[in-house]
């Protein structure tokens, strides 16, 4: 693995008053680097004009004030750094012909918090200017960006550095993170089973099933490559792990593993290795043995794999560990503590500053100006910011803080069908256990039908998508499709993850006057008020069901997401036409008469 280099920074000019800015600590270190670089666009002035720069991202990097990088969009362009593990930044330095910027971070790459905002920067032109990040934005991240604001004509970054340190290593008991869900592999062949030799095609994930040690197979399961050359066996886990120990047992004498590497990799492609051994002694006992990771080789990385280049014997991994001394920096509430994260943008406010939107919608779910609403003391609140740039695109943030929550409130709805699968893809990956998501349905009127969801797929459903698809139609012909659908709820059904999910739309107080019809989402929709001390939007309707949904769980902690869903599904008061439909979903919610059905089920 390649080590950070580290180099000191002297002092720069101060500029102007009006600035945030001031000089280089001696004890600030520039940790980017070139090969950490990556961007959305660049480009390159060649012999044909301007073309594509694969390279462009590293220019800003090489420490050479004559080379750039050069966006090729006018604006929502951004630069930034990918490091091999989480890093706390507390300042950065530009140069280049950029005037209006901020500086973002991420834990994954989707979404992102906003450290600092620059604007009519044009001083940066002539000299690198260092900027302080406030105290209370830095935190330990590892993607950083330079992202720009507004148009941005003839653009580029001729250099841009990071100033901070690696976060310290983890400490506490270590604990194996593998898992057979994880499990991939170079190839699986014929093994002899108690009863005959089989081809077993998930034969990789019987290394990680702690079944091992015994004569029969069903005693001491094994994974066995095709091959005796380059064959390899991995973990892909859901969120970066640091791997400090990892443990090998073999299959028998006649099958154990003569060299191998341990290598790791940040996206599955590129790997770095991080041990390498070569004529272990397994014993005539073929017990398991550790193996200890450099600590200058240790690194946050999502996939990990034993690497086999080359074997006289055939190759048999009984059992792999992979042992880290904290398997996940998050905080794991009990079972019978109910954790309910709001996912809101709270600006620069506290997130109990209910003057916030975020802050607002956290009070709702408190039960704060609902007399029906009695939500327990012991229920934990979280809260999550979200990346709040580009509404109609806008990606699930990730929660480390509440790994294990019970119930994600969500009052804002996305419009683009990628950004709902990522959305999706983080929610799982981060939430393993399924809490059950509550989504506000939107302030538009408009129905989600087959033909919105599926222009949603394909196009998207924002103002702007949707405006570049009809062009030259009359808007009377496609304003029916605006933000008719959340997206991400479109692709939980997609991917049949729906029944973790409720939509939310307003209710006026009238039952022949619906705020937005459900269509295709009925089957997971509520109504609940619209208005609640003053305020009015979807964005506090979902946190009065969410609210409703925590004082259900304080009383059955060991409901499932899908059946806390149920109980408020048919406790709701019935609108419309008879049961479910296409305009109230299931009614409006009735916390009443869901802690009375909570009281004939005996919780």
């Amino acid at each position: 693995m390649r080590k950070l280099l580290i180099k000191s920074c002297v002092a720069t000019s101060i500029i102007g008053s009006l600035l945030s800015v001031q000089a280089i600590s001696a004890e600030s270190n520039n940790i980017a680097l070139a090969d950490f670089a990556f961007a959305n666009t660049s480009l390159i002035y060649g012999d044909k004009g301007y073309e594509e720069d694969p390279l462009g991202m590293a220019r800003a990097f090489d420490g050479n004030p004559s080379t750039s990088w050069h966006p090729a969009l006018t604006h929502d362009s951004w630069l930034g750094q990918l490091f091999p593990e989480a890093m706390e930044v507390t300042g950065y330095a530009v140069k280049g012909y950029i005037e209006n910027f901020k500086i973002q971070a991420s834990h994954d790459g989707i979404a992102w918090q906003t450290l600092d905002s620059q604007l009519q920067q044009s001083h940066i032109s002539s000299e690198l200017t260092y900027y302080e990040i406030p105290k209370g934005k830095i935190g330990e991240y590892q993607y950083y960006r330079l992202y720009t604001i507004g148009e941005n004509y003839s653009a580029n970054v001729q250099m841009l550095e990071f100033y901070g340190q690696r976060g310290d290593d983890d400490t506490g008991q270590q604990e194996d993170v593998s898992s057979a869900d994880f499990a991939l592999s170079s190839s699986n062949s014929w093994v002899m089973t108690d009863t005959a030799f089989e081809y077993l095609p998930d034969l990789h994930r019987l290394a990680f099933d702690n079944v091992s040690g015994g004569y029969y197979f069903s005693d001491n399961t094994y994974w066995r490559p095709a091959s005796q050359d380059n064959e390899w066996i991995a973990q892909n886990f859901t969120r970066p792990q640091r791997i400090s120990n990892y443990s090998i047992q073999a299959q028998s004498k006649y099958m154990a593993p003569e060299h191998w590497l341990l290598q790791a990799s940040l996206d599955g492609n590129d790997w770095v290795t991080l041990d390498e051994r070569s004529g272990v002694d397994f014993g005539p006992e073929m017990m398991k043995q550790s193996f200890e990771v450099s600590a200058s080789h240790q690194g946050s990385y999502q996939y990990y794999r034993l690497y086999f280049p080359s074997n006289v014997k055939p190759i048999g991994i009984s059992e792999i560990e992979l042992l880290t001394a904290s398997a996940t920096t998050s905080p794991v509430p009990e079972d019978d503590v109910v954790m309910l994260v709001t996912r809101d943008s709270f600006a620069d406010k506290p997130w109990y500053d209910e003057g916030s939107h975020g802050g607002f919608v956290m009070a709702v779910a408190q039960g704060k100006y609902n007399h029906e609403l009695d939500v327990a003391n012991e229920v934990v609140f979280k809260t999550s910011n979200i990346n709040s740039d580009q509404l109609d695109s806008s990606p699930i943030d990730l929660s480390e803080e509440a790994f294990k929550a019970d119930v994600i409130n969500i009052s804002s709805s996305t419009y683009s069908y990628s950004a709902g699968l990522k959305g999706l893809k983080s929610l799982n990956d981060y939430y393993p256990q399924l809490p059950l998501k509550i989504t506000s349905a939107g302030n538009s009127s408009t129905t989600c039908t087959e033909e919105a969801a599926q222009l949603g797929r394909t196009v998207g459903l924002s103002a702007s998508r949707l405006e570049e698809y009809f062009a030259g139609v009359e808007q009377s012909q496609w304003e029916h499709l605006y933000k008719a659908c959340d997206m991400t709820v479109v692709a939980a059904i997609d991917k049949a993850q729906a029944n973790s999910w409720i939509v939310v739309a307003g209710y006026f107080g009238d039952p022949e006057r619906p705020q937005k019809p459900f269509g295709i989402l009925k089957n997971h929709g509520v109504v609940a008020p619209y208005t609640i001390n003053g305020k009015q939007g979807t964005s506090f309707s979902s946190p009065y069901v969410s609210a409703l949904a925590a004082m259900i769980k304080t009383r059955a902690p060991a409901l499932s997401a899908s059946e806390l869903a149920n109980i408020i599904f048919v406790t709701a008061d019935d609108l419309g036409e008879p049961g479910v439909d296409e305009i109230w979903g299931h009614g409006l919610v009735n916390p009443t008469r869901a802690m009375q059905y909570m009281d004939e089920l005996g919780y």
